[in-house]
């Protein structure tokens, strides 16, 4: 009697085991179907380019209408001014009372030893050549032989190059140059002939005598 009590309850346990199992699998396999469903499709390679005609392009927006300017423009300023450096003082005296940047009124009627030509290079004026002294400094100037001054006022002449270079030199000369110029000597080789004697290097002298 005991024996098939026991045999029952080991079969039914069985049994119900078998079921329990059933039931795991059948919510296993549904859930992994469900998983399935919702995953995304792959995405598909780019299609090939056609070789068909293009479409047309889009229409754009019509474009708005121009802004209608004004009739007449006033100028912000009613006149122009040009800054240009004053003179040093009021005065004729290229030498001692102007600069290099204001004897315009001047180019006219004097002449310097050296000028400019169209080209930007030195030219002769009172001066018909210059060279270099061996010390590497200094400068000689061969002058013009008969320029006249006017009103009969005689030859052009080594004495004058002197003359102006003492007006430069100065105490009172407030010429922009005239510094330079203190620094160095002017020596009378003849009435054609001078020799400025720097001593320093300058390499812009010859410009500077230019003006």
């Amino acid at each position: 009697m005991i024996s098939r009590r026991v045999f029952t309850r080991f079969g039914m346990g069985l049994i119900l085991i078998l079921i329990l199992s059933l039931a795991l699998a059948a919510c296993s396999s549904d859930g992994d179907d469900d998983s399935g469903a919702a995953a995304p499709a792959p995405t598909s390679a780019p299609a090939a380019a056609s070789t068909s005609a293009p479409s047309a392009a889009p229409t754009s927006a019509p474009a708005a209408a121009p802004t209608a300017m004004p009739s007449a423009v006033e100028p912000k300023v009613d006149r122009l001014v040009i800054a240009m450096p004053p003179p040093a003082a009021e005065g004729n005296q290229p030498n001692v009372d102007l600069g290099p940047l204001t004897i315009f009124q001047l180019r006219p009627m004097q002449e310097w030893l050296v000028g400019y030509g169209t080209d930007g290079e030195f030219e002769p004026m009172l001066a018909e050549s210059w060279s270099v002294e061996p010390d590497g400094f200094s400068l000689r100037f061969q002058l013009r032989k008969g320029v006249q001054f006017h009103n009969d006022a005689g030859e052009f002449t080594a004495q004058d190059v002197v003359h102006s270079f003492e007006q430069i030199t100065r105490e009172d000369s407030i010429h922009p140059h005239a510094r330079i110029h203190r620094r160095n000597t002017i020596e009378v080789v003849s009435d054609y002939e001078v020799v400025f004697r720097l001593t320093r290097g300058n390499a812009e002298y010859t410009n500077q005598l230019s003006r």
